[in-house]
């Protein structure tokens, strides 16, 4: 989700985080766009393995459609160049109030932010401790190179036999297994990813310490997981290139090679979609995709018969 939030008057994108705590984080050359002069320095680390030394703002006002928030830090830090929003909102900065989001019927603009196809997250600390590997039946490696506050973070995906949250029983989620440690230390043993509450109207009273889930029109919607072995990265030009070719996959079979630029899908020009539904019209397995590829200046076309591993 993002919302508009005013940092000092300044209107930014900001993506909410319900596990960052009052970590409030704004891209640095967002801040520098801006005008903003820091005035204190810190360390940030979160997933991946690097502690990055960041500047900060003290004393920032934001204000969140009427809803204001002063005397707070506001950490500058680089973002992705791919990341769609200009900063980044742990809940807990709104802990005085409850806080609902419905996914069914946004009011503010939904982009499918957070790890693609994942229902949960596992960290390294836990995986080790409680010997995961060893108890899920498969594990593939994911044709995204997700990265996190520490830099690129290694996963494997897998599925489990059911996912239970409260009364709320989810079967065969996919799972993120985090192989990379974080720099930032011992955390939690994992955490619930944005494909999960995608199916809930969800509600968070932090002075009740409770969260409320109320399954939506999406809660039932299959568990879909990539079905192609393609990973891509967005050009500054908006076009898509193939970053990750996923050994033995429908789209090595094919003869896709790291390094081609995605023209179309299914004749449907890849520049006018979104990341999300690329993903999404490569998730139907079973289904024949035709891909429109440009490589070194020639223009090719691609037939695979989607199949998902997990």
């Amino acid at each position: 989700m993002l919302v508009l939030v005013r940092v000092n008057e300044k209107p930014f994108w900001c993506s909410l985080d319900s596990g960052g705590g009052a970590v409030f984080s704004l891209d640095s050359q967002k801040a520098q766009a801006a005008g903003f002069k820091p005035n204190d320095t810190g360390f940030s680390a979160g997933q991946g393995s690097a502690v990055i030394r960041d500047q900060r703002i003290h004393g920032a006002t934001l204000d969140m459609s009427g809803v204001t928030v002063r005397d707070q830090t506001v950490v500058l830090r680089p973002f992705p160049s791919e990341a769609r929003f200009d900063c980044v909102m742990g809940l807990a900065l709104l802990r005085e109030y409850v806080v609902e989001f419905d996914y069914a019927k946004p009011e503010i603009l939904d982009t499918g932010a957070g790890l693609p196809y994942f229902q949960l997250v596992l960290l390294s600390g836990f995986i080790k401790e409680k010997h995961v590997l060893d108890r899920v039946s498969q594990a593939v490696q994911p044709p995204d190179k997700p990265k996190g506050t520490g830099g690129e973070i290694n996963l494997l995906a897998s599925r489990i036999q059911n996912l239970k949250v409260g009364t709320v029983q989810l079967e065969r989620p996919i799972v993120a297994l985090f192989q990379t440690q974080s720099g930032g230390g011992n955390g939690p043993d994992g955490l619930l990813a944005a494909r999960f509450f995608k199916k809930f109207t969800v509600t968070f009273d932090y002075a009740g310490q409770q969260m409320y889930l109320e399954p939506n029109a999406n809660y039932t919607e299959p568990q879909r997981y990539d079905a192609s072995g393609l990973g891509f990265q967005k050009l500054e030009n908006g076009a898509y290139f193939v970053d990750v070719v996923v050994p033995n996959s429908p789209a090595a079979q094919a003869g896709i090679r790291e390094g081609d630029v995605l023209v179309s899908i299914d004749n449907r020009d890849a520049n006018y979609l979104d990341a999300e539904q690329i993903r999404a019209a490569l998730a139907e397995s079973g289904r024949k995709c035709v891909l429109g590829i440009s490589r070194d200046g020639k223009r090719l076309t691609m037939s695979l018969r989607l199949k998902s591993p997990l």
